[in-house]
């Protein structure tokens, strides 16, 4: 049981690293640059919480692409990839200025 619960881990860690490259090259030629070492470390050692993660990640390139656009959401939205709509509902979901 063990071997599997350490197998579904090492996916879910293996799904978030394509999820971050992916969006790093989606952003490559934005204003900024996002890199697997620009994000912050999980330690892994006791588990974590997929979806905090996802959340927590989600958040930081949120705020990244509104730096990036002073603050312009139509901008940040289509840096990111998304429909205005999205992003401000996004932005208001985790309360973000």
């Amino acid at each position: 049981m063990k071997v599997i619960s350490k197998a579904v881990r090492l996916q879910k860690i293996r799904d978030v690293a394509s999820t971050l490259e992916k969006a790093a090259a989606d952003l490559k030629d934005a204003a900024f640059y996002i890199t697997l070492e620009s994000v912050p470390r999980t330690d892994f050692a006791e588990g974590c919480d997929f979806y905090e993660e996802v959340r927590q990640f989600e958040v930081y390139l949120i705020e990244s692409a509104l730096l990036a656009t002073d603050n312009n959401q139509a901008k940040a939205a289509r840096l990111l990839g998304l429909n205005t709509t999205t992003l401000h509902d996004k932005i208001k979901r985790y309360q973000l200025k």
